[in-house]
């Protein structure tokens, strides 16, 4: 069954060992020359999308939601953009910062 989170306030990221330390895991597009935390509608894209996706050896990665707004402060301060990323790794949606992102 999948896991949707009720409302588009909501959003599924995938969170870099889990804790006191955590962090979320971020990516870099040469293409585009942009760093963004990759945020998915379900879970299971999220898990989907887990397997394909860089990570580093000896970290653990926990797939958590998030509210968007958290999300966005979060990556307006560390300078990342948000894309909406469905279970294929395909980007369906980018720059999901909302109105107040100062851009």
């Amino acid at each position: 069954m999948e896991q949707k989170n009720s409302g588009e306030e909501w959003v599924w990221i995938i969170v870099c060992n889990p804790g006191n330390k955590e962090t979320f895991l971020g990516l870099y597009d040469k293409k585009e020359n942009a760093q963004f935390i990759p945020s998915f509608a379900t879970k299971e894209d999220a898990e989907s999308c887990l397997h394909g996706l860089p990570t580093e050896p000896g970290n653990k990665y926990e797939i958590q939601a998030i509210h968007i707004n958290e999300l966005q402060q979060t990556a307006r301060q560390e300078e990342f953009l948000i894309a909406c990323v469905d279970g294929n790794g395909n980007i369906i949606k980018e720059d999901m910062q909302g109105e107040d992102s100062g851009s």
